[in-house]
């Protein structure tokens, strides 16, 4: 007997708490495993501050959104989307194998990409092969 089997019909897989928190700790750990902004750390933070440490070390002043230039933080948010649809797109797979079927993964793509303001063009993709999967 394989795991999915017994496990495919329980309860917590038709809570959208549940898969709303599985893209909220997906995206987080992603996000802090590739350190979007520290990529964008300037070159003047990098001065030894007393103590030999660098600025970019010390989290109080690290690089937020509004520190990057327009350039800097297209990239940023592109980097962003594409976890995020890569995330989206891995989880919403999940629902449909864990049996929530493909109404409710599209519904989750949708609603979650509004919230993590994905592009369009990204929503569509994953929305249209979740559909074109289910022929």
């Amino acid at each position: 007997i394989y795991v999915k089997n017994e496990i495919c019909h329980h309860d917590i897989w038709s809570d959208e708490d549940f898969w709303d928190q599985a893209v909220f700790q997906c995206v987080s750990e992603s996000l802090a495993k590739s350190g979007v902004l520290s990529n964008y750390i300037k070159s003047s933070t990098l001065t030894p501050v007393g103590g030999g440490k660098r600025m970019g070390d010390d989290p109080n002043t690290s690089v937020k959104w509004h520190d990057l230039s327009p350039d800097e933080y297209a990239g940023a948010a592109a980097q962003v989307h594409s976890v995020v649809f890569a995330q989206l797109g891995s989880l919403s797979h999940s629902m449909i194998e864990l049996g929530c079927g493909i109404p409710r993964a599209c519904n989750f793509v949708r609603r979650l990409s509004i919230r993590y303001q994905l592009p369009l063009s990204l929503r569509i993709a994953l929305i249209q092969h979740l559909l074109k999967n289910a022929c």
